[in-house]
Parts: structure tokens; sequence; C-alpha cells
């Protein structure tokens, strides 16, 4: 095996513990011992200044990298979720701003989806928040606004006329004009200046959104990412 396939090799281990979470220090631990029995103790340092920009010599001890670097390296990694998360996106053709969705091809904004827990604990249950969650991840609820006009004014632009720079805009952009949302139907290049407005334009024409409402996803028997997966179609089949 080749030195970059040896690096290759480690980081993947690295990577598939972190992404399981602090619970996986143990194992990580034992992974430790692992790369020092079989000599590749060097080849691990290299590997983890190349993929996580860490020096393991600052740690004074063995224990104590033991007990502090998969710290650094969990916060440097996204978990399982997070990442199939992002698969999803990008198999639907979507990016998000906090809670604002839009479509990744016309960036028109889309809608908000929220997160909340539906599951209920009795007061005087004690139980670890961690676990929990691993647990009911199922049982986390999504919230899908349409149409709420607070959320247009946040996720759309004004419209450039009290910009004094050069804005490109390309067919389905949306504005916010006078109070009202406008999608661009020819592109064109603004400047400071111009005198084209949304009102009256070749370029411009009122947006049709989507009416107020809110949507509960709380069907238990599907998974979170299963959630997000039927969110982002209601959000792309109202718009």
């Amino acid at each position: 095996m080749t030195y970059r396939q040896e690096v290759e090799k480690i980081y993947k281990k690295l990577d598939s513990l972190a992404q399981r979470g602090e619970d996986s220090i143990m194992d990580f631990r034992d992974y430790v011992d692992e790369i020092l029995q079989y000599g590749q103790y060097s080849i691990f340092e290299d590997t983890v200044y190349l993929k996580y920009n860490i020096s393991i010599r600052k740690f004074v001890s063995m224990e104590d990298l033991k007990k502090n670097l998969f710290k650094e390296i969990r916060f440097q990694t996204k978990s399982k979720f997070l990442k199939n998360l992002q698969n999803l996106y990008e198999s639907k053709k979507v990016f998000v701003n906090g809670f604002q969705y839009y479509d990744s091809n016309t960036k028109r904004y889309l809608g908000d989806i929220q997160e909340g827990e539906s599951f209920s604990n009795p007061m005087y249950t004690i139980y670890n928040s961690r676990l929990n969650q691993r647990l009911y991840q199922g049982e986390i609820d999504l919230t899908i606004t349409l149409g709420l006009s607070s959320s247009f004014y946040s996720a759309i632009s004004e419209y450039g006329p009290q910009l004094n720079r050069i804005i490109s805009y390309g067919t389905y952009s949306q504005v916010i004009y006078n109070g009202s949302v406008y999608e661009c139907i020819n592109s064109y290049t603004w400047s400071y200046g111009n005198p084209i407005t949304p009102t009256y334009s070749n370029y411009w024409t009122f947006s049709s959104v989507p009416s107020y409402s809110v949507i509960g996803l709380t069907d238990s028997n599907l998974t979170l990412l299963d959630k997000y997966d039927v969110a982002i179609d209601i959000m792309k089949n109202a718009n």
C-alpha cells in the first residue's frame, strides 16, 4: 500500500469514528493503540495534520492526545446525518440559508423549514439528551411555512436603485419593490442610474407566491431525513 493510500485509510477511519459522535471516544482510543502497535504513528501524525491542520505534537502525553484530539477532529467533521442531508439538498437542487430554502436553479425563495420535538417526557424523568436525540430522531417534527410576508422580506433583496453598484439580474431572480415581490423575465445588468424598475417593465413581472400556510410533518414512521425529503417536495410543488 502506498503512503497516500495509508493516509486515506487512516483518514476514513477517523472520519467514520467522528461521524458517530462523542460516544465513539473509546473506539478512538483503541484505534490509537492499534496505530501504535502497527508502527503507523508517523503516518497518523501526517494524516491529522494534512486532513485537519492539527499538530499532534502539542499534546504533552499520549493520554492527553487520546483525551483531547478526538474532540478537535469531531469539531471539523459533519455528522453522517448532515452529510446525508447535504446530499439530499444537492439531489433536490435546493440550498439553504438558516431556515430559508431556495431553488438552486432559479434562485427563487421557496419557504422555511424548522425542526421541533414532538415527543414528551414526564417531568420527573431524567434522561440523557444526546441519547434521547439519537433514539427519537424520527420524532423530530418539521414545520413548513409558505407565503409568510415577513419571511419574503428577509429572504429576498430589495431592488437595486438605492444601491451604488452593478447588479446582474438573471431570469427567475426575485426582488422586493414597493412592498411587492417581482420576478425577472429577461436577464439584464443594472447599474446606478439605470431607469429600469420592476413596475411597467419588459424585464419584470409580479412573482406568484404561495398562499400563507403552515404545514406540519409529524409522521413518526418517517426518519428525519425522509421528512426533509417530503418537506422540500411540498415547497417546490407550491411554488
